[in-house]
């Protein structure tokens, strides 16, 4: 959604078919919270008990996701000379 969100910044939402297919998609959007909420309803004790270590994880897991994608495109891109 963010690229999508850029790509129309860039191009001023120029191209109609792409406003289309954002319109569509943010119509379901509200679809995709229903799980994550009843998640947090589900398992409220064990989020007050080990919510420190569930950020953290995810958020290092984020982080070597991001380091471990920028370093394939990085050597997918290198042209030797």
């Amino acid at each position: 959604m963010v690229l999508f969100f850029t790509y129309l910044c860039l191009t001023g939402g120029s191209n109609t078919k792409l406003v289309e297919t954002g319109n569509r998609l943010l119509k379901y959007l509200p679809l995709l919270f229903i799980p994550a909420g009843v998640g947090i309803i589900t398992y409220t004790n064990e989020l007050k008990t080990q919510g420190a270590a569930i950020i953290a994880s995810l958020t290092l897991g984020t982080l070597i996701a991001f380091i471990v994608t920028l370093l394939i495109l990085k050597k997918s891109t290198h042209k030797d000379a």
